[in-house]
């Protein structure tokens, strides 16, 4: 299950900032082990710098079992844009 929640910060004509943010929450069953819970957690910006380029760059972190171990990982984003 995902929450997610999209806002624009700022706005001028075709340049404008915008944040995401999102949690989810689940459940993982792998054979031969228990029933474990999944989490997410993740926060963007979206720089639309005109109407050819983009930018957006953010953080992540989630928790996963696997195999019967607990995994947590913390990563980054980065996305660069054109559109002709």
């Amino acid at each position: 299950m995902n929450l997610s929640h999209d806002w624009v910060t700022w706005r001028e004509y075709e340049r404008s900032f915008k944040q995401h943010f999102e949690a989810g929450v689940g459940l993982y069953k792998q054979a031969d082990y228990s029933a474990r819970p999944t989490y997410s957690l993740q926060y963007q910006h979206q720089w639309q710098l005109s109407r050819t380029w983009q930018l957006n760059y953010g953080v992540g972190w989630q928790y996963h079992p696997y195999d019967g171990h607990d995994e947590q990982h913390t990563y980054g984003i980065f996305g660069f844009e054109g559109r002709f």
